[in-house]
């Protein structure tokens, strides 16, 4: 089992967020310091692009001591699948660049969960409001399954990855795990899409975030709540 973070220069709405800085470390950086934390995967990976916009993701795994693989920039489903080949992976948590306060914890809980319930995906219960997001666990034989039925000309396959196999009806064992409560808060977003999401953060991080000791996601969900 390996955590997979896939990362990219070439966004559309905050180009260059994934090294944008918080606290003066990248975004990729504190992504990276949390993902490390999960206990159930044997190594944290990073999947990025061969679009030459990333060269500078590449140089920044190279001096951040990351294993990493470069594929295709729009068959995000292939880069994945030819990620974990690489690095001989059957089961694969699949992680967002750009979700800065990573729940590690729960990351775990879920791993557990398709551990003992051998799902084919499984991903984090968004029923109730929750501060956790930005990961999901799918097998490789099952991402291997959705580039053979989907074939080449679904968009929403080959770009996110997982979605195939939770929204075709019948077609993959897909389970929810539902986050511990104390996560839970309305009118909260997770990622950082917009440069709004990035100064938002950004006012966490200054906040929150100390050098050595990774914030507690709980406690920015009580403050949140308090104000």
């Amino acid at each position: 089992m390996i955590a997979i973070v896939q990362a990219r220069m070439g966004s559309t709405r905050l180009p260059g967020k994934t090294l944008k800085p918080l606290a003066g470390r990248a975004l990729l950086w504190h992504v990276f310091e949390r993902a490390r934390k999960i206990k159930n995967v044997s190594e944290v990976v990073l999947a990025t692009t061969t679009n030459p916009l990333d060269d500078v993701v590449e140089k920044f795994a190279q001096e951040n001591n990351i294993k990493y693989f470069r594929g295709s920039e729009l068959d995000v489903l292939e880069r994945f699948i030819q990620t974990a080949e690489k690095f001989g992976a059957d089961g694969i948590l699949r992680i967002n660049a750009d979700v800065p306060l990573l729940a590690f914890d729960e990351a775990d809980k879920l791993i557990e969960y398709a551990v003992a319930s051998e799902p084919e995906a499984c991903y984090v219960d968004v029923s109730t409001p929750t501060a956790v997001a930005g990961f999901e666990y799918a097998t490789l034989e099952a991402l291997k399954k959705t580039r053979e039925a989907a074939g080449k000309d679904d968009p929403i396959a080959h770009e996110h990855v997982t979605a195939y196999l939770r929204l075709t009806p019948g077609f993959a064992k897909h389970e929810f795990v539902k986050p511990d409560e104390k996560y839970n808060i309305e009118n909260y977003y997770p990622a950082i899409d917009t440069q709004k999401d990035y100064e938002f953060f950004s006012q966490i991080y200054s906040k929150f975030y100390k050098e050595g000791n990774v914030i507690d996601l709980a406690e920015m969900v009580a403050y949140l709540k308090a104000r």
